[in-house]
């Protein structure tokens, strides 16, 4: 899952960074970038189609958000939110008194 270092040294999954993977990989598609056609077929869908067919695709932001979602090891996008609103908000016997 991409993290980042807070200011204590502690790892941070963020939603924010997955939604920004998702627009970045709609925007590789419109611009025809053929490194998105492995990542796109990766959606059961799309399995058969060549990178070009990939390519010709109206591809949308949810199918992005959903592609990142497998890569990350979720099924969904909505699974996806809640694995990442898990680790940061673990449940209360985690946290101090």
């Amino acid at each position: 899952m991409p993290a980042y270092r807070d200011k204590t040294g502690g790892v941070r999954v963020s939603l924010e960074n997955f939604k920004k993977q998702a627009k970045l990989l709609v925007r590789w598609h419109r611009k025809r970038n053929y490194s998105v056609g492995g990542r796109i077929r990766q959606l059961s869908r799309y399995r058969e189609l060549t990178d070009s067919e990939a390519l010709a695709l109206d591809f949308a932001l949810n199918e992005a958000q959903e592609v990142i979602a497998l890569e990350q090891g979720y099924s969904s996008w909505a699974e996806l939110k809640q694995g990442v609103k898990k680790v940061r908000d673990p449940p209360g016997w985690l946290l101090p008194p």
